[in-house]
């Protein structure tokens, strides 16, 4: 499915950083976006798990305090094998890194970004979507 210009989507942000999100939340709400955000990688599981039926995208930052990125990514794709995962890092990626992750996600981007590159990341993720029915929010 290919995201139409102007479709409402939920997006998950996790980042430890309290700027960081609420930067990403304005720039997702100001482009009509629905966001959910989590700063702890064990609050962003409980989270995941009970929304992700209507989660569309999550972003998840690389370093957290509790868990890392990969951790956080894998616990997502055990709950749901289909989610669209944005992968995001201020951090060098090693080779070892990104083979790990990028099967796992849609795309990496790196900080800092701009909004413009933020919601080109999330247009991607839903683009790149295998599924030939409509948004995720279009489930029950």
């Amino acid at each position: 499915m290919t995201q139409s210009p102007g479709q409402r989507v939920t997006v998950f942000v996790i980042d430890d950083d309290v700027r960081m999100l609420a930067v990403c939340r304005q720039i997702l709400e100001h482009a009509g976006h629905n966001v959910l955000v989590a700063q702890r990688g064990e609050d962003a599981i409980g989270t995941f798990h009970e929304h992700h039926p209507t989660i569309d995208v999550a972003v998840v930052d690389w370093k957290l305090p509790d868990l890392s990125g990969d951790e956080i990514i894998e616990q997502m794709l055990e709950i749901d094998p289909e989610a669209r995962i944005v992968f995001f890092t201020g951090y060098a990626v090693d080779e070892e890194t990104r083979r790990r992750v990028e099967p796992k996600t849609k795309t990496l981007l790196r900080k800092p970004f701009d909004g413009q590159q933020l919601l080109d990341a999330i247009q991607a993720a839903m683009g790149s979507d295998n599924h030939d029915s409509g948004s995720r929010t279009s489930k029950g």
